[in-house]
């Protein structure tokens, strides 16, 4: 699993220890508050957001789709066994849908146990501080947006210009243009002249240009790589390869 995979499930084990200690000790808010957040904040609006691309458009045996697959399973099945003793109908409903699991109703079913070998606290922390700079330019690509710069972020390329402690975060990661959903990302080195008119955040001045290349017509990812096959020549690279790939099966 990639990094962004593990720090998925470490949320997830997180939000289960949480929950767990707010039944024994009765406080039914906490449970409601808990697993709301974690659904609408740390999935909806971060990782499942991140993760559509590789779901969507990616070949169906590729390693990083099957991976956020696996987390999501796992999101699935927690999340409905934690709501089963406070939402018993909807739990059953939708444990009818889940594919392989052991038991015909959720209610026979154990809640689900913490695992705290997965707690890695330094990968944790790094992408704490990557959520906070990853905040920072969606508020400069929703700038952008509201002077016309760009359509939707896909349309766009970010240009940051970190200082030394975000610099050093940031080159620990890969695919930052997936992290942020744009089509292009370029991190200078601290020190580089930012040009005026930049969005002054914590930690980074940020850039919203428009992306250079062509949208494929299956990603909507603007690059310049589109238009280089002959067979599919409105996809980009990786979208060519998956659909060649598929009909040679």
């Amino acid at each position: 699993m990639s990094e962004l995979d593990r720090y998925a499930l470490i949320r997830l084990n997180r939000m289960i220890e949480k929950v767990t200690k707010a039944y024994e000790a009765y406080e039914f808010h906490v449970v409601y508050q808990t697993i709301h957040h974690f659904c609408a904040v740390e999935m909806s609006s971060f990782y499942l957001d991140v993760i559509k691309d590789r779901l969507y458009a990616g070949a169906p045996q590729d390693a990083a789709r099957k991976a956020s697959q696996t987390v999501l399973y796992a999101a699935l099945t927690a999340i409905t066994k934690l709501i089963s003793p406070i939402l018993p109908h909807t739990a059953d409903e939708v444990w009818k849908y889940i594919p392989g699991v052991e038991f015909s109703s959720v209610q026979i079913a154990e809640l689900p146990e913490v695992d705290t070998s997965l707690y890695k606290e330094q990968l944790e922390n790094k992408w704490n501080e990557f959520l906070g700079i990853r905040d920072e330019v969606l508020k400069a690509l929703e700038e952008a947006r509201k002077e016309k710069v760009i359509g939707n972020s896909l349309s766009a390329a970010v240009h940051l210009y970190p200082n030394e402690q975000t610099y050093n975060m940031l080159q620990q990661l890969d695919q930052l243009d997936q992290l942020f959903i744009v089509s292009a990302v370029q991190v200078h080195k601290p020190g580089t002249e930012v040009p005026q008119g930049a969005y002054q955040a914590k930690g980074a001045a940020i850039i919203v240009d428009v992306a250079e290349g062509e949208k494929c017509e299956r990603c909507w990812i603007v690059s310049t790589e589109v238009g280089k096959s002959k067979e599919h020549p409105t996809l980009c690279v990786r979208c060519d390869e998956v659909i060649t790939a598929h009909y040679h099966e």
